[in-house]
């Protein structure tokens, strides 16, 4: 009883001591992980603010354009039109429209002015004198978009307008669709509202979806529950296991980043552990008899008509289960001088 004793402290203090080298080395590897995350999380967000910001500029080129004053005072919008159209499909923007001071649409490149966006966040920024941002899901164009409203200043100096920029969130997405890890942004209520992973769009990240509010940027009824994950916080760091289908790690690394200048939080998971995959090894075809290929019994090797040994210089062999490629040349080798080798596949 004592020896029994004696072996199972051992056993603990092995099965301890194996524990603590896995846990620090585990950790140590994280460490680089989380720098390539943050690395990658940061260029994810610069990508992001880097292409909006050039629809912003484009928005504030827009409102100062001698073309948009006119429009403003009441003539034709024909020509300012054309121009809209113009820049719109050199820019690549959904639309361009110019704005007056009630709201409504006096001219836009995709021809359906006439609509009013007095009451919106981004256009009573714009009568503020400020550039006026916000995200939507307007029935208007059926997909995401982005708004950018620039004031237009009139020569005595308080506002008679804007400059409406529509980005299509689509296109911004397309460069960076399917590249790793996955990234999301989610806006204030908690909903996924640009993502690489087409999947997590719509999503709430924090709460029941049934009692988000309907917002301007998502559908009543369109927002989902998160992916199952379980959070396993290991030495500061934030592991979640994952059951979020093929295109998302079961097991990874989470990261945040707050976006105050879009009001929006960059998140990333990378997997920190490669998914389970068995190497598959394929049985060879086994070569057919001497009796039916037609040969007599002298073509067979000297020493007893008995071929190499199943295991000896190769990995597999009949005693592991697994007979090699090179058991199986070796074999062929030695029946058939003439060359036969098993067919590959």
């Amino acid at each position: 009883m004592r020896r029994l004793g004696i072996v199972a402290l051992f056993l603990a203090l092995v099965g301890g001591f194996t524990a603590g080298v896995w846990r620090v080395a585990y950790v140590a590897a994280l460490e680089p992980l989380a720098r390539r995350g943050q690395a990658d999380l940061s260029l994810a967000a610069d990508r992001l603010t880097g292409e909006l910001q050039r629809f912003k500029e484009l928005a504030v080129l827009m409102a100062a354009h001698p073309a948009v004053g006119p429009v403003l005072e009441g003539r034709d919008p024909a020509e300012a039109q054309a121009l809209l159209r113009s820049v719109a499909d050199t820019t690549g923007l959904l639309d361009l429209a110019i704005l007056a001071a009630d709201g409504r649409e006096l001219a836009a490149a995709s021809d359906a002015s006439g609509t009013t966006h007095a009451g919106t966040a981004h256009f009573e920024r714009a009568l503020d004198g400020a550039l006026g941002s916000a995200r939507a899901l307007p029935d208007r164009y059926r997909r995401r978009v982005w708004w950018f409203a620039a004031p237009v200043f009139s020569e005595a100096g308080p506002v008679t307008g804007a400059a409406l920029a529509v980005v299509d969130v689509e296109q911004v997405e397309a460069d960076w669709r399917g590249d790793r890890p996955a990234v999301w942004f989610t806006g204030p209520d908690g909903v996924i509202f640009l993502s690489n992973r087409s999947e997590l769009l719509f999503r709430a990240r924090r709460g029941d979806p049934s009692r988000i509010v309907q917002g301007p940027d998502f559908a009543a009824g369109q927002v989902t529950a998160f992916v199952d994950f379980h959070p396993r916080p290991l030495a500061g760091f934030d592991l979640w296991d994952v059951d979020g289908g093929p295109y998302l790690p079961d097991r990874g690394l989470h990261l945040q980043a707050d976006l105050p200048e879009i009001g929006m939080v960059a998140e990333v998971l990378l997997a920190s552990r490669r998914r389970g995959s068995w190497r598959r090894c394929r049985r060879r075809r086994r070569p057919p008899s001497a009796s039916r290929s037609g040969r007599s019994s002298s073509s067979r090797p000297s020493g007893g008509g008995r071929s190499p040994s199943p295991t000896s210089g190769s990995r597999g062999g009949w005693r592991s289960g697994r007979p090699s490629c090179r058991h199986w040349t070796r074999i062929c080798a030695a029946r058939w001088p003439s060359g036969w080798r098993p067919r590959r596949g």
